[in-house]
């Protein structure tokens, strides 16, 4: 009898540390986050700090650190995951946050008070983290993000910790600061994965080296951009773009006053451009929003 009890016991703990793929305790998200008027980079890292039990549902207790980010719309959230979709609580109920199980042109509702917003699965694909094949939904517009949205089977929105529902719900524009993507994660179950977005987890900028030479009229817009730059200069001008790790990824002799510059392949984040007229560098940064 002591044996079977025994046995029972372990069989339990196996399922129970087998079914939780969601957030467990010290799991860990690195978001980057801008600043609309200005050139200033920082990070916020979301942390499962511990279960906690609501309306009798064992959950996980995820808790922004640092500061608010002006599209915040709580400090925390209150998740759990059952048959592969999770829940977050909020106006005094669990509503669903993620469906995995949904597919191509299959949809769920999200709920933030009284508004209501349907979200859409444009595709799916998979992702390779750490050797787990994990399934990547490809959103539609939605308060996950408005531009190429995925969210990563186990790890959630790539884009931001939470939706947005400024615009949707009709609460107000944001012109302060803003997430800007998935930098890190990490937890116990998948361990640590860089999606390369920074130099690193904890990259900062507050602004540009004394170096720098800034001008008064527009060189590149929109800022931030997606698929195209538009650069404003001289013929014969050089204009040379960096990534985030100071490699020249972009180099040309411009042609015309105005030049269209493509820039649909290159991934979210920030990146640096040059411009070389008469013999003088200008400097200063943009940021690819996908």
């Amino acid at each position: 009898m002591i044996k079977k009890l025994l046995l029972f016991i372990v069989l339990c703990i196996a399922i129970t540390g087998h079914s939780q793929s969601w957030a467990p305790v010290g799991a860990k998200w690195t978001y980057s986050v801008f600043y609309a008027n200005g050139p200033q980079q920082e990070f916020r890292e979301w942390i499962c700090t511990r279960d906690t039990l609501v309306d009798g549902q064992l959950c996980q207790l995820i808790v922004r650190q640092g500061a608010a980010v002006a599209t915040d719309i709580t400090d925390s959230l209150i998740t759990y995951q059952d048959s592969n979709i999770v829940y977050w609580f909020n106006a005094g109920q669990f509503r669903v946050l993620y469906d995995f199980n949904k597919n191509a042109g299959e949809s769920w509702t999200i709920y933030f008070d009284t508004c209501e917003v349907t979200v859409t699965v444009d595709s799916t694909s998979t992702i390779n983290i750490n050797g787990n094949t994990l399934k990547v939904q490809h959103l539609a517009p939605s308060p996950f993000g408005y531009v190429n949205t995925r969210v990563i089977e186990g790890i959630g929105n790539t884009n931001q910790p939470m939706p947005d529902f400024h615009i949707s719900c009709g609460i107000g524009v944001i012109d302060m600061n803003y997430y800007l993507g998935l930098r890190c994660y990490e937890d116990s179950i998948f361990g640590y994965y860089n999606f390369n977005i920074a130099p690193t987890c904890n990259f900062i900028t507050t602004g540009i080296s004394e170096d720098m030479e800034q001008s008064n009229e527009a060189i590149i817009f929109p800022n931030p951009a997606a698929d195209l730059l538009t650069v404003s200069a001289k013929p014969a001008d050089i204009f040379i773009i960096y990534n985030a790790f100071g490699e020249v990824i972009f180099y040309k002799k411009l042609l015309e006053h105005k030049e269209i510059i493509l820039t649909s392949d290159y991934a979210q984040g920030l990146y640096y451009w040059e411009l070389i007229s008469d013999g003088r560098s200008k400097h200063n940064n943009f940021v690819i929003v996908k």
